[in-house]
């Protein structure tokens, strides 16, 4: 997590530092600030939980000694003092002359049910940890965008959370997924759809594959997992078939057999 925390702040034109005011400043508040310092990036210091708003904003000012400028109050159950925040981000944001030059990357969009190994692909692709890889389905809640570049050209990898059958759908957090998963598939050029090889074509995979098919998004199936799978003479071209004959409407779609987890072929998907 502290890996990640250092590679979004590297990555972050402005960054938001949220605190608890009901707590104060804390020993980890104190361990945040100097990390952030040394960053040099512009900070926006918010000061979570105001929500007895003109009483709790009284306490923001042993915030000072962060050493991070003005401190900003607000409550987010409330939806106060976010104006000034948002002020602040605004004024802090490099100048639209600095900014870099209109994104000409492809962007592709991993997508696939929970645990089927999408985060995994995109590591191997960029040789880093980029993503968080767990065996827990669901780690990744949002949509995540990496840069890559290679001979062929510049993409943006665009992970995203698995979409879970709806009778799996408990809270909020798992539907925010499915929307920024959506959302996802809906701004890519190409939609690369992780199958499960020792699962196979479930409906939850031909939902999914369905969601990019009718978004008029170029789509490649790749297997994943293929080293798990014993094989003999014709494995390959049957389950090719297979596929086909589940995701008719993907006839057009060409099949890449990997192992994200060994590295086989991953590269070769982009």
């Amino acid at each position: 997590m502290r890996k990640q925390a250092n590679l979004a702040i590297e990555m972050a034109d402005v960054i938001i530092f949220l605190t608890d005011i009901k707590q104060g400043v804390t020993a980890a508040d104190k361990e945040i600030a100097v990390m952030l310092k040394k960053s040099k990036k512009p900070i926006v210091l918010v000061c979570n939980k105001a929500d007895n708003y003109e009483k709790d904003k009284q306490e923001i000012y042993e915030f000072y000694n962060l050493g991070l400028g003005d401190p900003y109050p607000v409550s987010a159950a409330n939806a106060l003092g976010i104006g000034d925040v948002l002020d602040q981000i605004y004024e802090k944001l490099p100048k639209k002359d600095t900014l870099e030059d209109e994104d000409d990357s492809i962007k592709v969009a991993i997508i696939g049910k929970p645990n089927v190994g999408k985060s995994s692909l995109i590591n191997k692709i960029l040789g880093e940890t980029r993503v968080i890889v767990s065996d827990i389905a669901g780690t990744t809640r949002d949509a995540i965008d990496s840069e890559f570049e290679n001979e062929k050209g510049k993409y943006t990898l665009i992970d995203t959370a698995g979409i879970r059958k709806k009778s799996k759908i408990t809270d909020s957090i798992e539907k925010f997924s499915i929307m920024r998963t959506l959302l996802a598939i809906e701004r890519a050029d190409v939609c690369l759809m992780l199958l499960d090889a020792k699962e196979g074509v479930t409906d939850q995979d031909a939902k999914i594959a369905g969601e990019a098919h009718e978004a008029g998004k170029g789509v490649i199936i790749v297997v994943n997992k293929w080293d798990e799978i014993e094989k003999e003479t014709g494995t390959l071209e049957n389950y090719k078939k297979t596929i086909y004959e589940k995701l008719k409407y993907l006839s057009y779609a060409p099949i890449i057999f990997i192992s994200a987890k060994t590295r086989t072929k991953s590269k070769q998907v982009i």
